[in-house]
C-alpha cells in the first residue's frame, strides 16, 4: 500500500467530532490493534475505501454543521439575556 494511499484513511484511527458516537460504523473497526486495522485496509478494493471515506467525511460534515447551528444558537440566546 502507498504512503499516500495509507494517509487519507484517518476513519481508522478516530473521528475528531464524534468519537463517543454509537452509531458510528467505524467504532467497531477502531477497537482492533492498528497493525489489524491496516491489514483490513490492505484487503479492500479502493471502492470499498471510497465508500468508507464517503460516509466518514458525510458525518463529519453533517457534525460540523450541528456544532455551527448548536453555536449560533447559543450566541443568540446569550445576547438575549443580556439584552434583558
Amino acid at each position: 500500500m502507498s504512503s499516500n494511499r495509507f494517509a487519507s484513511y484517518q476513519f481508522l484511527f478516530g473521528c475528531p467530532f464524534l468519537e463517543k458516537n454509537k452509531n458510528c460504523p467505524f467504532a467497531e473497526l477502531r477497537k482492533l490493534p492498528i497493525e489489524e486495522r491496516v491489514n483490513y485496509l490492505k484487503e479492500m478494493t479502493f471502492q470499498q475505501i471510497f465508500n468508507l471515506e464517503y460516509t466518514h467525511k458525510h458525518c463529519q460534515i453533517k457534525a460540523l454543521k450541528l456544532r455551527r447551528y448548536i453555536s449560533e444558537k447559543r450566541k443568540n440566546h446569550k445576547k438575549i439575556l443580556n439584552e434583558s
